[in-house]
């Protein structure tokens, strides 16, 4: 697992970027950028799943927070994208002094989730995403190849994954960011983030599918500066 430090701005806080464990940090490249020209941005890439030997999402959050002390920041903004926004929220619920705020984006941590909706929901956001999907493609078929079980494991958690109870301890000011077209994790999950949450707010991307922070990152980094 390994930080890396994106071209950034001389100044401005930082924020740490969590790719999602079933693509490369390569993916988020353009909203990294996008992001270095408000705050100094790391993003976290973790490693391929076959190397993880059954990481649950209580393991990335354990890891994830365990980079940050590593990357010896100042309680930065944290960032996590659909799976890693899970991750995210553990994060900010377990270790308070390591987060100053906090960012969900098309989360999972909602569950339980119908099966036959999450997939019927990712066929409609693959057509709407074909560019990210198709160049997405290569790394997350490899990994199914290479590590089947896993893979299966990390989408059945997905679905499963029920965070709320934690989200509801978390102290910082949040930023639950969802596409309102997203169908994978229906925007209907962000007012349920926010309904439990003490300290969030919701902003949807009208044009937004599930991996619009993505495919939209200049507006995802005109948010997240706007925000303080």
């Amino acid at each position: 697992m390994k930080g890396s430090r994106n071209a950034e701005v001389q100044a401005g806080p930082p924020l740490v970027l969590l790719a999602s464990p079933l693509a490369r940090g390569a993916t988020y490249g353009a909203t990294a950028a996008a992001l270095a020209r408000h705050f100094r941005v790391f993003t976290v890439e973790y490693p391929d799943i076959r190397r993880t030997r059954g990481w649950t999402v209580n393991e990335y959050a354990a890891r994830t927070a365990a980079e940050l002390v590593d990357l010896g920041l100042p309680r930065p903004i944290l960032v996590g994208h659909s799976y890693t926004g899970g991750v995210a929220v553990l994060v900010a619920a377990r270790h308070p002094e390591s987060v100053g705020r906090l960012v969900v984006a098309d989360a999972i941590g909602t569950g339980p989730h119908s099966v036959g909706r999450a997939v019927a929901g990712m066929a409609h956001d693959s057509v709407r995403e074909g560019d990210i999907v198709a160049e997405r493609w290569p790394d997350t078929f490899g990994q199914f190849v290479r590590s089947p079980r896993q893979f299966l494991r990390l989408a059945r958690e997905s679905l499963t994954l029920d965070v709320r109870e934690e989200a509801s301890r978390v102290k910082v000011p949040t930023l639950v960011a969802w596409g309102r077209m997203d169908r994978t994790v229906h925007p209907r999950n962000a007012a349920e983030f926010a309904r439990v949450m003490p300290h969030a707010r919701v902003y949807l991307s009208e044009r937004g599918g599930h991996a619009w922070p993505v495919t939209q990152p200049g507006e995802f980094a005109a948010l997240l500066s706007a925000a303080g």
